[in-house]
């Protein structure tokens, strides 16, 4: 944990695309689109080790239920910073996690879009820490 939250603190994370994954906006209908995997209903995605990726505030657009767990707080720090959103986030403490609804704009009016990110253990994260549903 200490040698992510020091790549975080010194900003070395060139793994971190500064758009959303090319792939993902390519293909990510193929997975995502209705009739494709399900009928149309918001998918519940969950993405590990997520940083600060782009990736989730896309999915969300599409409207979808996006949780992110990330290790290190610092991550969700500049997420939200970037997303604009620092004020509007609410946090609660979950079976020793913190879990934090963030707004995403895109999301208005998209019934079921939201993103979840949890600062924590990935290894540690339950259905308790996910308001009951399993991760």
């Amino acid at each position: 944990a200490d040698f992510w939250a020091e790549k975080w603190q010194k900003n070395e994370i060139g793994f971190h695309l500064s758009e959303v994954h090319p792939q993902l906006v390519k293909y990510g209908n193929l997975m995502l689109d209705d009739g494709v995997s399900a009928p149309y209903f918001p998918k519940r995605i969950l993405i590990p080790l997520c940083g600060k990726t782009l990736d989730m505030p896309f999915l969300v657009s599409q409207g979808h239920e996006v949780t992110g767990v990330e290790l290190v707080r610092g991550a969700m720090d500049d997420f939200v910073k970037e997303q604009g959103v620092t004020d509007d986030v609410t946090e609660a403490d979950k079976a020793g996690m913190l879990v934090a609804n963030v707004p995403i704009k895109e999301a208005k009016g998209k019934q079921g879009a939201g993103l979840k990110f949890v600062i924590g253990d990935f290894f540690k994260f339950s259905k308790e820490v996910n308001g009951g549903r399993p991760p």
